[in-house]
């Protein structure tokens, strides 16, 4: 085994063993009762609330940990902690009995030299004590068979995750291809002008300049038009009103009934000739109170469901009867609606037909700028992008354009320093192989790119035996990754998975 293999089969073992020593240390399990049914339910095989606690404990510890100790247990329920220990739970069983079926099962003696590795370092005198091993498992709440029947749960998911390494080895060939990838660079000093910087000098057309601009160029307006299709299409949305009589989190039936009977009061008002926005003023706890309930348009999406679904099936003037909701209880009023559909092309030809043309006339100028200034970097005596772009105002720059340097680019680069995103410009750049002016200008989302070759690398044969380890494990583990990512999907997608939310969301609740 090469040593970087040897350095990660290490890591596993104890990170391994770590989450056993967080996962079964003193008082691990005492959140819940183990008379609340399972947590879990993974093709027949239960997952007690006891275990399920166990793993959020741990989940709950590291993250806390990884937080100097600020994060809370409401952090860890929004960004979702139940679901993902669940998920974790159900992958370790789905890989446990794929390690069965494919015979990788972690047999006896297997597991017994695991439990030696990890109690190695609290046996007394070095040697394997097996009281004091059972009186430490005990300690744990756990009984000594359900202890070495998670850990060989444990260990056996893992030896499929390793089989993985197998099939995600990279070829020789791979190997040398990302070596010459990662070694082959170059470095540039650009010179960028952008459009945004041409845009005030365009003068705008009038109406005949924009209709004699369409009909010439008809298939442009098509072509733009097709090709930002959300831009034209109107979702259905209501703009409305609503009065709200909130009800805190948790809250009783007493507390719900006022709530619920304020709405209804407030109805009686309404129906009785009340003003809506002065009585959302005087009525509301909500935000928008001050503003008469006033929510602006909104669409679907944007609300909570039963607030939405009441919203969008009144027709505008329309009054709901008390609708409630998450924050509490509503009276909603609709005062219009937009129905959902499409912008025809004929309604948006001449707002296109003046941007393209706008746009057409700002690209010209920029190009010519750029032009000017590549004139000058092929120039025989030119001092440089550098010298003579430094941000200053010259006969030679009176834009005050300012020359930067790119760093190190790779061919598989996807953004350049100072121009940002710029998928496929790095490869285009890298085709030249000598230092010197680029030989043509390029064009950029922003605007035109005029750059010097200033250094480059080339991938050097003699390094590749020194690099290959690096590379196998920058191809393998990504790829690993995504083998057990897909595995896991489809065990999960054949297998019955059961989950009990009212312990998973709160695990311990009803301990």
């Amino acid at each position: 085994m090469s040593t970087l293999n040897t350095l990660v089969a290490k890591i596993m073992v104890i990170g391994i063993i770590l989450a056993f020593i967080i996962n079964f240390g003193p008082q691990a399990g005492t959140a819940c009762q183990p008379n609340q049914g399972p947590a879990i339910v993974v093709n027949g095989e239960e997952v007690s609330a006891q275990e399920y606690s166990r793993a959020y404990t741990q989940q709950l510890r590291q993250r806390t940990q990884q937080s100097r100790g600020e994060f809370t247990i409401e952090q860890a329920q929004a960004e979702g902690f139940p679901k993902k220990v669940a998920d974790l739970l159900v992958e370790t069983r789905l890989l446990a009995a794929e390690a069965k079926r494919r015979g990788l099962e972690v047999g006896d003696v297997e597991l017994r030299d695991e439990l030696k590795r990890i109690f190695d370092g609290v046996m007394p005198e070095g040697a394997w004590d097996q009281e004091e091993y059972e009186l430490r498992v005990r300690s744990t709440d756990m009984s000594v068979p359900e202890f070495e029947s998670s850990l060989r749960r444990q260990l056996s998911a893992q030896k499929v995750t390793d089989a993985l390494m197998w099939a995600a080895e990279p070829t020789q060939a791979e190997l040398k291809d990302a070596y010459q990838l990662n070694e082959n660079r170059a470095r540039f000093q650009m010179v960028l002008v952008k459009l945004a910087a041409f845009e005030s000098k365009i003068e705008q057309p009038d109406a005949d300049a924009v209709q004699a601009w369409a009909e010439a160029n008809g298939d442009k307006i098509q072509e733009a038009y097709d090709g930002d299709e959300a831009r034209w299409t109107q979702s259905e949305e209501v703009k409305a009103r609503h009065i709200l009589a909130k009800v805190s989190k948790g809250a009783d039936l007493d507390e719900k009934k006022k709530a619920k009977a304020k709405i209804e009061a407030v109805i009686g008002k309404l129906k009785d000739g009340a003003d809506f926005v002065e009585l959302a003023k005087t009525e509301s706890e909500g935000p928008s109170a001050s503003k008469g309930g006033d929510l602006g348009w909104f669409g679907r999406g944007a609300m909570v469901k039963p607030f939405e679904e009441a919203a969008f099936a009144l027709e505008p003037g329309g009054l709901s009867g008390v609708v409630e909701s998450s924050f509490g209880f509503h009276v909603i009023k609709v005062e219009e609606k937009k129905a959902a559909g499409k912008t025809p092309l004929k309604d948006a030809r001449s707002e296109l037909a003046k941007e393209l043309m706008t746009k057409a006339q700002t690209s010209a100028l920029a190009r010519a700028e750029a032009d000017r200034i590549q004139a000058l970097n092929t120039a025989e005596g030119f001092e440089g992008l550098e010298k003579t772009f430094t941000g200053t105002a010259t006969e030679t720059n009176p834009m005050e354009l300012k020359a930067s340097d790119s760093n190190w680019l790779r061919l598989d680069s996807r953004s350049v320093p100072g121009l940002g995103s710029s998928p496929g410009l790095a490869h285009r750049l890298l085709q030249q192989k000598d230092k010197g002016p680029c030989p043509r200008v390029y064009s950029t989302e922003e605007g035109f790119l005029v750059c010097q070759l200033t250094d480059r690398k080339e991938a050097d044969d003699a390094g590749f035996a020194g690099a290959v380890e690096n590379l196998r494990f920058g191809l393998k583990y990504p790829r690993q990754s995504r083998l057990r990512q897909e595995l896991v999907q489809r065990l999960r997608r054949d297998a019955e998975v059961e989950i009990n939310w009212e312990i998973v969301r709160v695990p311990g609740s009803r301990g």
